[in-house]
């Protein structure tokens, strides 16, 4: 078990019933895991589900499950916001299939069908995968991770100081898309949430962690971005979490049990901060 996993393992243990008992009816209560790229958000969310999934009906997802099919992407970014030319931000997902998604899972009757994505798909730019995850319910957990989960809309002056070349306009955009994710995650104050956020120094450790994620995809599948590519596929998300990630890591993620993860370059934890709501 890595570091970070006994931290993660030993919280959600400790306030799992809770959130549990806090439940409406059939719905699951949520684990949401949030970290920049390459922190370890994906194999430790994966890890955790293992773990949870021992006690509990429990299901995985990702934002990333959420993208937009790649035709529907290509006419995002042929509408000419930089910030939006490829998948990633807030602005590139499929919303309206994410609360549907929600919905079905907190209804907690029949089946639900979950998207998935192939990141390696078109020569890295990815693709909406044709088959989908049947899912029985109900499900007792959701674990959902993602890189913005918990980033909240900003004010018109850091987006000003954040947006460089890119232009006001375009950062614009993607915070006003990024209400739609708040509204119906950790907004909804009737959505039983606990949460996990990575906190790491994002300028250092996030192009090499996202290298060596980009390296080890196309050794696994023959194709993927190259160094180039990722280098300038980062440079958007980078605008991002100088305007959002600062208050994330401050205040957390969740609205019953909150748990921040201090990581250093080689991902190894430097603090651990809970915070009961």
């Amino acid at each position: 078990m890595s570091e970070a996993l006994h931290f993660l393992t030993q919280f959600v243990d400790s306030v799992l019933p809770d959130a549990l008992a806090r439940r409406q009816g059939r719905e699951p209560a949520f684990v949401l895991v949030s970290g920049p790229q390459g922190s370890g958000k994906t194999f430790n969310a994966a890890r955790l589900l293992a773990h949870v999934a021992q006690r509990h009906r429990a299901v995985g997802l990702s934002i990333d499950d959420f993208y937009l099919p790649a035709d529907e992407q290509a006419a995002v970014a042929a509408a000419g916001n930089p910030l939006l030319a490829g998948r990633g931000l807030p602005g590139t997902h499929d919303v309206r299939l994410l609360r549907d998604t929600l919905a079905r899972l907190r209804a907690g009757e029949g089946e639900v069908e979950l998207p998935q994505y192939d990141k390696a798909a078109h020569g890295g730019r990815g693709d909406r995968c044709s088959a989908r995850v049947r899912v029985r319910l109900p499900v007792d957990v959701v674990i959902l991770e993602g890189w913005f989960l918990g980033f909240e809309p900003a004010a018109e002056a850091d987006l000003a100081r954040a947006a460089g070349s890119y232009g006001v306009a375009a950062l614009r955009e993607v915070d006003t898309a990024l209400a739609g994710y708040c509204e119906c995650l950790w907004h909804d104050a009737s959505l039983p949430s606990v949460g996990i956020v990575f906190d790491a120094q994002v300028r250092q450790c996030v192009s090499r962690w996202r290298l060596q994620q980009e390296h080890e995809l196309r050794k696994r599948r023959g194709e993927g971005m190259t160094d180039a590519q990722v280098h300038a596929f980062l440079e958007r998300y980078l605008v991002c979490y100088d305007v959002y990630y600062e208050r994330l890591v401050r205040e957390g993620l969740g609205n019953l049990h909150r748990l921040t993860v201090g990581l250093d370059g080689d991902r190894k934890v430097t603090y651990v901060s809970q915070k009961d709501m």
